[in-house]
């Protein structure tokens, strides 16, 4: 997969609905893979692309299990179901439980679908960002009990007032003249 583009991996068992997707998505910046198994998404999805569009009823496995598994295996892939067949209940139930981030629904509106993949990136690239600083709030944090331990008292601050002045008060006068 491309460093450079943003990857997409759509899967769906029909022919047909692959190539109206390369269609549909051509004029997007976008490294598309198609697969028609949901089974080779595996290897790819450990490169962490972007997002997995994964059709409900394919032969083998339906979408809504890739796309969980999906999530176990790269959790800030953004992952989308699309179907002809729309039960309400299980897209709510997906949605809610935080395993799709959209729905689509067979056939689709062209610019809809581009506009969803091209939400999903952005989706995607904001979760990458705040890992990125999770990642570094708890390596500071990790430095400043680091520090704490090596000094105590050294992080913590006097108190403030109002204003967010801190207030420093004199030394006793004991304190001074020893």
């Amino acid at each position: 997969m491309s460093d450079k583009k943003r990857t997409v991996i759509v899967v769906d068992d029909e022919p047909n609905v692959l190539n109206a997707v390369r269609r549909t998505l051509r004029s997007l910046d976008i490294n598309l893979v198609t697969l028609d198994n949901p089974y080779d998404a595996f290897a790819l999805v450990k490169q962490q692309p972007h997002a997995v569009v994964a059709d409900f009823r394919m032969s083998g496995m339906t979408g809504l299990r890739l796309l969980r598994l999906v999530k176990e295996i790269s959790p800030t892939t953004v992952r989308i179901l699309f179907t002809a067949f729309a039960d309400t209940e299980l897209v709510i139930d997906a949605v809610n439980k935080g395993e799709v981030f959209r729905f689509i629904r067979k056939p689709w509106d062209e610019i809809e679908f581009q506009e969803v993949i091209l939400n999903a990136i952005e989706f995607h690239d904001v979760l990458k960002e705040n890992q990125q600083l999770l990642a570094t709030v708890r390596q500071q944090n990790d430095a400043l009990r680091e520090i704490e331990k090596q000094s105590p008292g050294i992080a913590k601050l006097p108190p403030q007032d109002e204003g967010g002045a801190f207030i420093i008060e004199p030394p006793e006068l004991d304190e001074a003249m020893s």
